[in-house]
């Protein structure tokens, strides 16, 4: 589930360099099975969201949360909580 104004990022839209190499551009964005992105969040490249997750209102996303059931939410968004549910 989807709330408003949320944007996925799968590029950073130019190159940039770290140490005289090019960081990787694109990544793409995985989104598991029953999650829910509550309205303006930012889900960046390389992000990945397990199964029965949820991320909280205007959170940023930078990093890959594979632990399914829980929440994640700040900027940048961390875990915030284990084992949760939800449900429409």
């Amino acid at each position: 589930m989807y709330g408003w104004g949320i944007r996925f990022n799968t590029s950073d839209g130019h190159a940039f360099f770290v140490d005289g190499q090019q960081h990787p551009m694109e990544a793409d964005i995985e989104i598991g099975d029953k999650v829910w992105i509550a309205s303006y969040c930012n889900i960046a490249k390389g992000v990945q969201i397990a199964d029965g997750s949820v991320v909280a209102q205007s959170s940023l996303v930078t990093k890959a949360f594979k632990e399914k059931n829980i929440l994640i939410g700040g900027v940048p968004a961390k875990k915030l909580k284990d084992n949760i549910s939800w449900r429409v």
